[in-house]
């Protein structure tokens, strides 16, 4: 049923219970598995004003992709302790959703695996969530792992 598996990984604890699920999946059907990582450019505060509160630097590049690298290597190691055999991994640089897409559009996914971590509920309502926004634009199947 599926044989190309795509599962965006971002670090946090839903993100790690998505890559298990996905090693699960690609072990049932004997699919193939690739990560996707898209860094959060974050920023350092460097002022505070009592007004607006922190007041931040654009984190610098070797940071970012020191934290990627990173956060790759943490998830591979997820994947090797499942016994799951990793096709490859990609860092993207636009946005969680659009690296999803294209990695998945590239490799001929049939499956995306994603954890579903909210955002406050305003910015939720505001900007909507990666797994929604993957849900709705992407015609492949997706698994939200809670």
């Amino acid at each position: 049923m599926f044989s190309k598996i795509v599962v965006a990984y971002d670090g946090s604890d839903h993100a790690k219970r998505a890559v298990r699920a996905a090693c699960d999946v690609a072990r049932r059907y004997e699919a193939k598995l690739w990560l996707s990582h898209t860094p959060e450019g974050g920023a350092t505060p460097i002022a505070v004003d009592p007004f607006i509160g922190a007041i931040g630097a654009p984190l610098p590049a070797e940071e970012i992709a020191a934290a990627a690298k990173l956060a790759i290597e943490e998830a591979e190691e997820i994947v090797k302790a499942e016994g799951c055999v990793l096709e490859g991994a990609r860092t993207g640089s636009i946005s969680p959703a659009d690296d999803v897409a294209a990695l998945s559009e590239e490799v001929g996914a049939d499956l995306i695996v994603l954890g579903r971590r909210g955002r406050g509920a305003f910015a939720g309502l505001l900007f909507g969530s990666v797994t929604q926004e993957v849900s709705r634009t992407l015609p492949i199947a997706v698994l939200t792992v809670l």
